[in-house]
């Protein structure tokens, strides 16, 4: 019976620290696909672009015109450019 509810309060105690480490996504009027990708340089997110296709890796670096991602999903000694123009949605895990 102890065990079970130290078990139960350790689970409890984790589940309310990984709440606390979760960052939401803040958006304003001012923000742009640029920005909205600086913002998140260094987190893994998956990118959507005008074709349809998903690239998924962690994001190194923004420019004025590319992306740049690395250790892509399921092609990790591949790294991916994307041309910032031909992104039509960002997926980040947030939780």
């Amino acid at each position: 019976m102890k065990k079970l509810f130290i078990t139960m309060l350790a689970i409890a105690c984790l589940s309310f620290t990984t709440l606390s480490f979760a960052q939401s996504l803040t958006l304003t009027s001012d923000n742009d696909i640029k920005s909205v990708l600086a913002q998140n340089t260094g987190k893994i997110v998956t990118i959507r672009l005008q074709s349809g296709q998903d690239m998924t890796g962690k994001l190194l670096l923004v420019t004025d015109n590319l992306v740049h991602l690395g250790e892509l999903s399921r092609q990790e000694f591949y790294d991916g450019v994307i041309d910032i123009n031909n992104i039509s949605a960002i997926l980040i895990k947030v939780r």
